[in-house]
């Protein structure tokens, strides 16, 4: 893998020894090295490079192209600091010192001090630059330019580079000698990751979240990873894994009340009170996480999505208060063995009846059929459900929950507004505010996130 060398320029990267009215560290740093430049065959031997072959030296291979970035600021009142001659000083003298490698001085106009036009620079540039070159990795020399010219350079390489796709090298000047020292960046990469972590997540995409935060990484058992797989589970509607990620979760963990509710399936404490004796735990948690990533839906105004899932806790909120009176049967899979049941009067006696028409005309449990069922256990708390939306209501909700799940068809707030009220209705029966636990999750991750 061949190495490319980039390298901000500064005043320091030269030495200049002869006897010229020539002083480097003067105001007039851009017309002293314009003149060693003009006179460069006479001068060359009293010029030094300083920093750049001190770290090129201890390199395992010397770079097969090297990139040295100079100055020349044409809309700044003030460029009398530019490093455009040396920038063109250095690459004769490197040309001489490293016959194998290119040499390029690349000339930046913009102001080394604005990091915004600067960025734009770097990253127009290292874009072209993989894209030529996608194999080599990329050298960063850290000891040059103004801090803005570094900041930036930085920021942009590790946004725009992988781990393997680049290395940092500050190259310290001690007592006259120029040390050359690698040197770990990470803070840029784990400011911008954070930000799109946090984005991601207001957007409830754990899954993501989890690519931006896994690409950087090799550990991936953190409390930052360990939140967003639990995020993702939840979301995908698979609650026994997210309840087993949270019992597997870091100790630092495990100790929140967030954590051990979702472990435990005892996060909706006051579903569970509630619907004790009508639903078994384990069924109020799940029906509750539906609830949640419908909420979570409706809040980021994803109404194909807030009215499926909506439609799938009402379909799932019958077969589970439906399980104990057609056990050992399921309604998924033995409806005609269920149905024969209640023909014969040993289940549902007296039901002939349901979803509008005769028993022997039902081939299926559709939610028309299931409401039937349910209000013949003659329970409150469940004909409060299935009664929040009548029955003329619920077919035109199946309605457009079939054209957004089958047709494809885009779901408009119109659409659903009739339904907003039925859908506030059910969190408020299953004990659940406007705060689901995405946001409550999305605090912690937030909290890890920004230490």
């Amino acid at each position: 893998m061949a190495n490319i060398l980039l390298a901000n320029i500064g005043n320091r990267n030269i030495r200049y020894t002869g006897n010229s009215p020539v002083s480097l560290y003067s105001t007039s740093f851009r017309q002293d090295t314009k003149f060693l430049l003009d006179h460069f065959e006479q001068e060359k031997e009293h010029i030094t490079p300083q920093i750049l072959p001190e770290l090129i030296d201890s390199l395992s291979e010397t770079p097969q192209k090297i990139f040295l970035f100079g100055s020349n600021q044409t809309e700044s009142g003030k460029n009398n600091q530019d490093t455009l001659y040396e920038a063109e000083i250095l690459t004769l003298l490197f040309r001489e010192r490293y016959p194998e490698s290119t040499i390029e001085a690349v000339i930046c106009s913009c102001s080394v001090v604005d990091v915004n036009d600067l960025m734009r620079f770097y990253r127009s540039f290292i874009n072209e630059l993989v894209t030529e070159h996608p194999e080599s990795k990329i050298i960063l020399c850290d000891a040059g330019g103004t801090s803005q010219q570094k900041s930036a350079l930085k920021i942009i390489s590790e946004y725009l580079l992988s781990d393997d796709q680049y290395e940092l090298y500050n190259v310290a000047l001690v007592a006259g000698n120029s040390i050359p020292e690698r040197i770990q960046s990470v803070e840029y990469r784990r400011v911008i990751d954070a930000q799109q972590i946090e984005l991601l997540i207001n957007q409830f995409d754990y899954s993501g979240a989890l690519s931006i935060y896994f690409g950087n990484r090799k550990q991936h058992t953190d409390n930052i990873s360990a939140l967003l797989k639990i995020g993702a589970a939840l979301f995908n509607n698979n609650a026994d894994s997210a309840s087993q990620l949270a019992k597997s979760a870091p100790k630092a963990l495990k100790v929140q009340d967030l954590l051990k509710g979702l472990a435990q399936e005892k996060h909706y404490t006051v579903a569970l009170e509630e619907w004790t004796g009508i639903l078994e735990r384990g069924a109020v948690f799940r029906l509750c996480i539906i609830l949640d990533i419908a909420q979570a839906y409706k809040k980021i105004q994803d109404w194909g999505f807030a009215l499926l899932y909506h439609h799938i806790f009402e379909e799932r909120f019958l077969h589970e208060v439906l399980k104990k009176s057609v056990a050992p049967y399921s309604l998924t899979d033995d409806w005609n063995k269920i149905k024969e049941e209640i023909q014969a009067d040993r289940k549902f006696a007296g039901v002939t009846m349901l979803g509008g028409r005769s028993l022997s005309q039902v081939y299926s449990a559709t939610v028309p059929v299931l409401r039937d069922l349910a209000r013949t256990l003659f329970l409150p708390q469940v004909d409060d459900v299935v009664n929040r939306i009548s029955d003329d209501h619920q077919k035109q909700f199946s309605t457009w929950r079939n054209k957004f799940a089958h047709e494809g068809r885009t779901i408009h707030a119109s659409d659903v507004r009739a339904y907003l009220p039925v859908f506030q209705d059910w969190r408020s029966m299953f004990g659940l505010s406007d705060e689901t636990v995405f946001d409550e999750l999305n605090a912690v991750i937030i909290k890890y996130v920004r230490q």
